[in-house]
């Protein structure tokens, strides 16, 4: 059968596709699925359908499909904005539309003859460099093009969709957005369009002044994390990678020509810049974070480390950081403005701030310029005042402030503070408007970077999953089996674990406990949402945090047994970071005057006493015995930013500097061994065993206090744990979160 439609000619019999004479080349599975779509007579093909057809008897997923799409496409010049051959119908399929006449060589047969197509020699997935790679003139689809994932042959079983990866949640997203009620003033439907193909993550993305460019960080954090600039020519140039380098980055801006790209470098706080063409990144300005340029690129706007290492405020400055500036000074020493956007106008600051225990609040919005520090009455909150707010962003004409907004509170556990999973894009009208949500779905939505012409918006979508794992003498397992787990922590005596989790049917992570002798899995505290928890050792009752609108947290205890009410422990300042100690008394935090101080207490509240004078930042973890509690502190001034870790005794009476940079330290219940892990640390995600001294308690200290994992002494010689250890038993048995990060880069029209 010859099926002829506009100029080409597609030969069953051959099995090939010619346009005017000239034979177009194609890959057989793309050639059987356009022989399917043009046998169609016009009929909406499934996309199961076509997987059944073409792959038969061959595991591949969804993406496999689109990708032979986009390259049919590509072949027959069709636009999926406005299609002329191949129609996408959202999450169902396809359907041909052009006109197709056919001819018969003699007799037609009975059904399309996909046995006459050559033999699968030629292999259907492609090479991790391949599938990586975007095609530069396929353009978005209702359902975006997505990136090939190598196929397993194997029987098939029923179509697996879990790892269709971002682009499939992307396309689901969007369904459900057109199926919910629109706020006012925006759009029936919502085309997005996939600028990024990668198969682990893409964040941060910020547009060239004339548009023509995009910047990113490949890497998994939208707040701070390890990861590499990369740039790209709009719609379809290739990735190009501009560092290389093991630093923690965050917040890459274009200069105002275009011709090169700044970003932020955490521990220590400073900007680095790196020239678009490629070449050796240099440093811009040190003590800075999160810098754009305003008033027409002669001044700079970013934010600066004051005192002790930890306070993060808003600054302007001219280029040579003269003619300094307040804008915005957030009250406690510890809390940190951590991003700030000015108005078109010049007149306001969004602002990015985090507060004095690590908790990530509202947006800020603060007038522009100020005599100095900006008084506290004329802060004004906007976005949803239940949720917190990570990124934001101006509409060009300054009429809309356009935010990113976690549905829930962040999970501050062992392993330091934790973004939540589920975030979507917001806007406000300015200055009085209510907020109002633009994106939904299941996917998160993360970043914002404005077209000039206000039309579009660039924003991360994908998703975040965590998922708690035990280790022991079989193996590894998975204990969490919904929703994203997290904050594992074995009880007294190793025969349960507890883990908090958050599934859908409850705002927030709850408490939930696996038998492990039993395996049974049930919830601790049904309908209480916690940030951190910690269970007694004879495991009958458990100390939570909590927060109310405002974002204050509280410290509540419970019996694990349920048979009375949660209790709030009343007190007049924001606590958290409860731990129960071998008496039964609470070592926790404590926020006084905006610096945060170790306390200890009855359950009830009462016996409350500051263990010692020095201010502390997180509560990393306590000693079984009770002896040590082991908190991050403040660096020196002089240093801006390097913060360490002491080991405080219970008691008040001494103090032990553990390291001279951030780590993670955990006891086992034994109290034998010590996890330590230096998580800012090329992104390692190791964890080192380390024997614990009978005499001291703590594990055996180099001479002076360590940097890095090297300076304990010959690293080979420690037991390594290829995970950060979260909580344990014994080096065999031990519980850690797996993260798994997909995310890419999109532009989404506006209203």
């Amino acid at each position: 059968m010859l099926y002829l439609f506009e100029s080409f000619e597609l030969d069953e019999r051959t099995f090939c596709l010619s346009e005017d004479g000239r034979r177009i080349p194609l890959e057989p599975k793309s050639l059987r699925v356009l022989l399917l779509l043009v046998a169609s007579d016009g009929r909406l093909l499934e996309k199961n359908e076509i997987i059944e057809a073409v792959w038969k008897d061959t595991f591949v997923e969804e993406t496999t499909l689109t990708r032979a799409i986009a390259l049919l496409r590509k072949q027959l010049g069709d636009d999926p904005r406005n299609p002329r051959f191949i129609e996408t119908v959202p999450t169902l399929g396809y359907r041909f539309i052009a006109k197709v006449e056919t001819r018969t060589y003699g007799e037609q047969p009975a059904a399309l003859p996909l046995a006459l197509a050559p033999a699968d020699s030629q292999p259907d997935a492609l090479s991790d460099s391949q599938a990586e790679a975007p095609l530069p003139s396929v353009q978005a689809d209702s359902e975006p093009p997505t990136p090939v994932l190598p196929q397993k042959t194997q029987p098939r079983k029923a179509f697996s969709y879990a790892a269709a990866g971002v682009v499939l949640l992307a396309a689901i997203a969007a369904a459900l957005f057109l199926r919910r009620p629109s706020p006012a003033n925006l759009p029936a439907s919502v085309q997005w369009e996939q600028l990024t193909f990668f198969t682990d993550s893409a964040v941060y993305p910020t547009l060239s002044p004339d548009g023509r460019m995009l910047a990113f960080i490949r890497g998994d954090s939208s707040f701070q994390g390890h990861g590499q600039i990369y740039v790209k020519l709009l719609p379809g140039g290739e990735p190009v990678q501009l560092t290389h380098d093991s630093t923690v980055k965050s917040s890459p801006a274009f200069s105002p020509d275009g011709s090169s790209i700044v970003y932020s470098a955490i521990e220590p706080w400073d900007t680095w810049e790196v020239p678009v063409l490629g070449g050796d990144p240099h440093l811009f300005v040190p003590n800075s974070s999160s810098l754009s340029w305003i008033d027409g690129g002669k001044r700079l706007l970013f934010s600066e480390i004051r005192g002790a290492g930890i306070h993060l405020v808003v600054v302007t400055t001219d280029e040579n950081r003269g003619d300094l500036h307040d804008v915005y000074v957030p009250p406690g020493e510890r809390s940190m403005a951590h991003h700030s956007y000015l108005s078109p106008d010049g007149r306001w600051v969004l602002v990015v701030e985090m507060g004095p225990q690590g908790d990530i609040l509202p947006c800020r919005l603060v007038p522009f310029p100020a005599p100095n520090a900006t008084p506290t009455n004329q802060v004004k909150l906007v976005g949803p005042p239940d949720r917190t707010c990570l990124a934001a962003a101006w509409s060009p004409d300054g009429n809309w402030i356009y935010l990113t907004a976690y549905d829930e509170t962040g999970v501050v556990g062992r392993a330091g503070w934790r973004s939540p999973p589920s975030s979507h894009i917001w806007r406000q009208r300015f200055p009085d408007g209510q907020p109002e949500q633009v994106t939904f779905g299941p996917t998160s939505q993360e970043g914002i970077s404005m077209a000039a012409d206000g039309k579009s918006m660039l924003t991360a979508v994908g998703s975040l999953d965590r998922t708690v794992w035990m280790h022991d003498q079989e193996g590894d397992h998975q204990i969490s089996s919904e929703g994203n787990a997290s904050s594992p922590s074995f009880s007294a005596d190793g025969g349960k674990l507890y883990f908090l989790m958050a599934n859908g049917q409850t705002r927030g992570n709850e408490l939930w406990v696996k038998d492990l002798g039993s395996g049974k899995v049930e919830r601790v505290l049904p309908g209480n949402s916690m940030l951190d928890y910690s269970v007694s050792r004879d495991g009958k009752e458990v100390a939570f945090t909590t927060t109310d609108r405002s974002g204050r947290s509280s410290l509540w205890v419970a019996p694990t047994g349920r048979r009375s009410s949660p209790a709030r422990i009343p007190s007049a300042v924001a606590e958290d970071s409860p731990f129960f100690l071998p008496d039964g008394d609470l070592v926790f935090r404590a926020v006084e005057g905006g610096s945060n101080f170790l306390y200890r207490m009855k359950i009830d509240g009462s016996v409350r006493r500051k263990i010692t004078p020095e201010r502390v930042l997180d509560i990393n973890d306590v000693s079984p015995d009770g002896r040590w509690v082991l908190t991050g502190t403040p660096g020196s001034e002089a240093e801006h930013t390097k913060s360490g870790m002491v080991a405080f005794a219970v008691d008040g009476t001494s103090a032990v500097k553990v390291s001279d940079a951030y780590c993670l330290l955990t006891w086992d219940t034994s109290g034998k061994f010590v996890y330590l892990n230096f998580p800012d640390q090329r992104g390692s995600t190791n964890s080192y065993v380390l024997p614990v001294m009978r005499d001291s308690g703590l594990p055996k200290l180099p001479p002076t206090a360590a940097e890095r994992i090297e300076d304990f002494g010959n690293p080979k010689a420690i037991a390594t744990i290829p995970w950060p250890v979260e909580s344990a038993v014994s080096p065999a048995v031990y519980a850690y979160t797996r993260e798994n990060t997909r995310r890419n880069l999109y532009r989404i029209p506006l209203p």
